[in-house]
């Protein structure tokens, strides 16, 4: 992997230290994470929306990691992909080798677990939903 620039590295300088930093990297991990399990389950965000019983927007909000979530709102959540939240503490230098947050599929009885998500070991962006097409209903 080649060496950031200087001037990146002059900007990020002192990043680790901000708790506003920590709190945007818990919360973009939480939307990847939710994002990820979405695909697996091949869930829309509608029908996420749905079983929340709130808005499309607002899942798209929580997929943009565009405000805080309690831990309340994040176990409704989990719940309705039938997850679980599962957090951890860890240092902050072995971001790697320890996930700080993930969501779990829950052991069902009436259905296998699709599959665990792991922890990314990329940068973590905000999901972003692909389009669907429609089709016609008549």
């Amino acid at each position: 992997m080649p060496e950031p620039a200087r001037w990146f590295v002059e900007l990020t300088r002192g990043y680790g230290a901000d708790p506003k930093y920590w709190l945007e990297d818990a919360k973009l991990d939480f939307a990847q994470k939710l994002g990820e399990l979405l695909e697996a389950r091949n869930m829309s965000r509608a029908e996420l929306a749905r079983r929340l019983g709130t808005s499309r927007a607002y899942v798209t909000r929580v997929l943009r990691a565009e405000f805080n979530l309690t831990l309340e709102s994040m176990v409704k959540i989990a719940l309705a992909l039938d997850a679980r939240v599962s957090l951890d503490l860890a240092s902050k230098h072995s971001r790697e080798q320890q996930p700080t947050m993930e969501l779990q599929p829950r052991a069902v009885t009436r259905r296998p677990a699709t599959r665990e998500v792991t922890l990314a070991r990329e940068p973590i962006v905000p999901y972003r939903a692909k389009k669907r097409k429609r089709t016609s209903r008549g």
